[in-house]
């Protein structure tokens, strides 16, 4: 499927047209605009601090997914239960892959890919941190 901006940016997945889902002139999207969800809806479980999640679902086909995700400060194992790419808007988060033990702090602008399954330990190091993301999910 073939996406692009129509003259009014308004999302219409039926006639294949898009709306960008973050405007770089704002620091991050309002929290208003977001749903808090139980961590262990994303694979997470709170190793430190109370993190909280939040999330914006600008996207929904089948096993595809897009949107904006908000995390508080904190740490928690993740088992991603999709691959995801993202993109951080504002924050810091180290990120470590558990079976290589590889460490990586993103920032506003960096971007990721992580397949479904993989186990990290997610840190977000900023009071909160925000990212777009696409998430694809297999059986």
């Amino acid at each position: 499927m073939l996406a692009h901006i129509n003259d009014k940016n308004n999302l219409h997945p039926k006639s294949n047209s898009v709306t960008p889902i973050y405007h770089p002139k704002k620091l991050m999207v309002p929290r208003s605009e977001l749903t808090e969800i139980d961590p262990t809806a994303v694979g997470g479980e709170i190793l430190e601090g109370d993190v909280q999640i939040f999330i914006r679902l600008d996207y929904v086909n089948n096993n595809i997914s897009g949107g904006i995700f908000e995390s508080t400060e904190g740490k928690a194992r993740v088992v991603f239960p999709f691959t995801e790419h993202a993109t951080f808007l504002r924050g810091r988060v180290r990120i470590t892959d558990v079976a290589t033990c590889t460490k990586k702090l993103l920032k506003p602008g960096d971007s990721y890919i992580i397949e479904q399954g993989t186990t990290v330990i997610w840190e977000t190091i900023t009071p909160n941190a925000q990212k777009s993301f696409l998430n694809i999910t297999t059986a």
